[in-house]
């Protein structure tokens, strides 16, 4: 089991008589600005049990929020299909008072051979 920790967190372990079931699980990590101030780094880290297959996954970004890889003004998508990964996205040319919406998303197929799709969770910055 894995996991990423982004700033000051309590972590209390929790005991079972039974495994857990594994999921498939992505997340965001709250984004930066880089230091020259015109781009956002927008980060992922993704975790796809065994008997899953990794199809596609990236980092969707967009001005508004609530979107999808079907409405997303940008997408990235990574070159690993990898079960477990990091991935970054740098937006470049941002400008003052523009706001970016992004989400990490996994394409992948279960172990019945079903494709599925599954979101993080969305993170915003507002270059000042």
């Amino acid at each position: 089991y894995s996991f990423f920790v982004d700033g000051n967190t309590n972590i209390n372990a929790v005991y079972a008589d039974t495994a857990a079931e594994e999921k498939v699980v992505i997340v965001m990590a709250e984004p930066g600005i880089i230091a020259d101030g015109n781009r956002i780094s927008f980060y992922s880290e993704r975790s796809v049990p065994t008997g899953y297959t990794v199809k596609e996954t990236g980092i969707i970004l967009s001005k508004t929020a609530d979107f999808d890889v079907n409405s997303a003004t940008v997408k990235a998508v990574a070159k690993s299909k990898a079960k477990k990964g990091q991935f970054t996205v740098r937006k470049k040319g941002v400008v003052s008072g523009e706001t970016w919406h992004a989400r990490a998303y996994v394409i992948y197929r279960d172990s019945t051979g079903s494709a599925q799709t599954i979101y993080s969770n969305e993170v915003s910055m507002t270059v000042k």
